[in-house]
């Protein structure tokens, strides 16, 4: 008991010098404005108060922090915190720099799903080689189409008029067939023809106004029929089914010159050639023999002129004044128009 209570005093002893001291300490420290320094008043005292202060000055400095490393978990790298310390400040680019890495999967993204999409549309370029495809059966159904023979007239029949005005049918004795083969039939009318039958159906009237026709050719292969006129021709052609009728007067469109003795241009006359017409639409004009042609006039354009290299021309054709044909005894040559002149555009031996 004695023992406890020797303890107690000693243990409030010690507190009371303990609080003692520290009240001299808190004394000492406001009046020079630093802790845990010796309040004596000696030299000494003083030259370790300033040593003190100075080491004090180097423990409150706060250390530069360093930049945090990276750490690897797995695969990826993982970002450690930044450590900040209070009272320093710090560039926002340290934050600003961890911002696109977290982006980049997200927009690698974005860019490969864009770049998805043209390929689903190069796919439908598979339908236009399917669509080509169907061309194929048209074509050949085109092609069949042509080889099929062309229905021809089984019986023509001419008619003319009676003096009454009556249409009557023709007789062997106003015609005559000429040319009968394989290709056509020519016919040589010596009557009026006013009326053309083909397996009775009319394909021609003649009108009052319109001289006669006194020659008609009729073509196998093509199905149509000519009529030739000294002033022009008639072309009566089947297009599907419907007989058409194209008529073409022939002018003084094409001149042919020679030179006289004296080396001038002379005009020559119908009598020395004869024109013709052929089954398809085309004019033929056939020179006389013995017949010196050295200038080709058409439509006051001049088409041809002899150099010394040429020989003479024995006829020439032409479908529309375009394009005519020049024909000599061992060649042909064909001009064609351009602006307003005629050009060579080639020359080839028959």
């Amino acid at each position: 008991m004695n023992k406890c209570v020797s303890y107690t005093y000693l243990l409030i002893f010690v507190l009371v010098s303990h609080t003692h001291c520290a009240d001299k300490q808190n004394k000492q420290s406001s009046n020079k404005g630093l802790g845990l320094v010796s309040y004596t008043d000696s030299e000494e005292d003083d030259n370790f108060d300033v040593t003190e202060t100075t080491e004090g000055e180097q423990v409150t400095q706060t250390p530069i922090p360093k930049q945090p490393s990276e750490e690897k978990s797995g695969d990826r790298p993982v970002q450690s915190a930044p450590v900040t310390y209070p009272g320093i400040p710090y560039p926002s680019s340290s934050y600003q720099s961890y911002q696109p890495p977290q982006q980049i999967p997200y927009v690698s993204y974005q860019q490969f799903y864009q770049g998805y999409l043209p390929q689903a549309q190069e796919r439908v370029q598979s339908t236009q080689y399917y669509a080509q495809q169907t061309k194929e059966p048209s074509q050949k159904q085109a092609i069949s189409q042509e080889t099929k023979p062309v229905k021809l007239c089984e019986k023509i029949t001419f008619f003319k008029k009676t003096p009454e005005g009556k249409l009557t049918e023709m007789t062997g004795e106003d015609y005559t067939i000429v040319e009968n083969s394989v290709n056509k039939v020519k016919y040589i009318l010596k009557s009026n023809l006013e009326q053309l039958v083909c397996d009775g159906e009319v394909i021609y009237y003649h009108p009052e106004s319109r001289e006669h026709y006194s020659e008609l050719s009729y073509n196998k292969l093509e199905n149509n029929f000519f009529f030739v006129s000294p002033r022009g021709y008639i072309l009566i052609k089947n297009v599907k089914g419907t007989w058409r009728i194209s008529r073409r007067q022939v002018g003084e469109y094409v001149e042919f010159y020679t030179k006289d003795s004296m080396g001038k241009n002379t005009l020559i006359t119908k009598d020395n050639y004869r024109i013709e017409f052929t089954d398809f639409g085309s004019i033929r004009y056939k020179l006389a023999p013995g017949v010196k042609c050295t200038k080709i006039i058409y439509k006051s354009l001049k088409v041809w002129e002899k150099t010394p290299s040429d020989g003479y021309p024995i006829g020439l054709s032409f479908v529309s004044g375009n394009s005519i044909t020049i024909y000599f005894n061992k060649y042909y040559s064909v001009f064609r128009k351009g602006g307003s002149k005629f050009t060579l555009f080639l020359s080839k031996r028959k």
